[in-house]
């Protein structure tokens, strides 16, 4: 049994194996790559006649293996700085921390979920505006406002999100989070 693809999103484990007279074998399939994995599998199929004297091996009917599916990649979440520095500031004053949907490598944007993120801080005196959903390779900016009077000093945890497109069999999926100073 000879296994062959053609869609280069997948890879073939097992493709050539001698399988003895009521035995089986597997083929594995995996998904290599974000993107449809249509394909057919062509099956060679051939009697092996294993050396024996005075028999030829023989070519059987081919087979064939539909298939169907695609592969996703999660978001990939990456951020222009690590720290936002307000300094001395009047109230209502902004700064913005820019966050990007970053395209996996070779990868393909239509299969690739979109990022959900929200910024949240126990400083009181924060608030934030997160922005929409970003599609894969795509930028959008965190919103961080001084609300109140006082100390702007602290933490704020950014809670990521994969957040899988409209496909069936597919959940939305939390990151690590990150968080910035």
């Amino acid at each position: 049994v000879a296994a062959a693809k053609t869609n280069a999103n997948l890879t073939l484990a097992g493709a050539t194996a001698n399988v003895l007279a009521g035995d089986s074998a597997t083929v594995g399939l995996t998904a290599a790559a974000a993107g449809s994995l249509a394909d057919t599998l062509a099956l060679t199929l051939t009697s092996n006649a294993n050396g024996v004297t005075g028999l030829d091996n023989v070519a059987l009917t081919a087979g064939a293996i539909t298939v169907t599916g695609a592969a996703y990649d999660l978001a990939r979440a990456d951020f222009a700085a690590t720290a936002v520095a307000f300094g001395n500031v009047r109230t209502g004053a902004a700064r913005t921390l820019a966050v990007t949907n970053t395209l996996a490598a070779n990868g393909n944007a239509a299969y690739q979920d979109e990022l959900a993120v929200s910024a949240a801080s126990p400083n009181v005196n924060l608030t934030f505006v997160n922005p929409a959903n970003l599609a894969a390779a795509t930028s959008g900016n965190i919103v961080i406002r001084a609300a109140t009077a006082g100390s702007l000093d602290g933490v704020a945890t950014l809670t990521l999100t994969s957040k899988a497109l409209a496909v069936s069999g597919l959940a939305d999926l939390t990151l690590a989070a990150k968080n910035v100073a």
